[in-house]
């Protein structure tokens, strides 16, 4: 079992937005069972392609269909999601993904919503099929390295406001921590290519 606990939304990993749709949209309406409607599943692709930015240093993100289950244990799946890449570099993105599942034990986290006690999710399979990757390289710096500096520059910024916050509200913030369990993950068809800082993709040889 894998377990992390978020600390804020600048270093938590982009799946914590589609974990929170699956246990809490989930949780809510275990008894209804079956596939969530179209006009709800859109308001939830639209608020991971509105929230992903914080987590991923402001690099846009966009969701191809999403679909989600919902029954003892409610799974979410993203076709076709892309992040772009930050302002400065040509390739057409730095991360495509065919398809992401993720499926979490709602009736554990129903059971604990209701005993208001929700501190840890179960996440019981991720699957993550056909990646590819663009690493552009410029004069002094990558499209990868630009985009892990700048979320490691949120957190250092989000940690200095947290030093400054009251106790009180740090100790309400610490009580609130949510942890998550990954049991399973699947990942598999990676495409790595290379790009020049004029956006030409080069095709990495055996890299998959």
């Amino acid at each position: 079992v894998k377990s992390f606990a978020p600390t804020n939304p600048y270093t938590t990993m982009p799946l914590l937005p589609v974990v929170g749709a699956v246990v809490v949209i989930g949780a809510g309406l275990w008894l209804g069972r079956g596939s969530l409607g179209r006009r709800v599943t859109e308001k939830i692709r639209k608020a991971i392609e509105k929230e992903a930015p914080n987590a991923l240093g402001g690099a846009k993100v966009k969701l191809g269909q999403l679909k989600m289950d919902v029954g003892k244990k409610c799974s979410i799946t993203i076709a076709d999601a892309i992040v772009y890449n930050l302002p400065g570099f040509k390739s057409d993105h730095v991360l495509k993904v065919g398809r992401i599942t993720v499926e979490a034990d709602a009736e554990l986290a129903l059971s604990a919503v209701s005993k208001g006690e929700l501190k840890e999710i179960e996440i019981t399979e991720l699957t993550v099929d056909t990646v590819h990757i663009i690493y552009e390289r410029a004069i002094t710096t990558s499209n990868v390295e630009t985009m892990l500096d700048e979320m490691k520059k949120r957190e250092e910024e989000s940690k200095k406001a947290k030093v400054q916050e009251p106790k009180e509200e740090k100790k309400k913030k610490k009580d609130g921590d949510l942890k998550i369990n990954l049991r399973k993950t699947d990942i598999c068809g990676i495409q790595l290519d290379l790009a020049t800082s004029m956006g030409h993709v080069i095709g990495a040889p055996g890299a998959s």
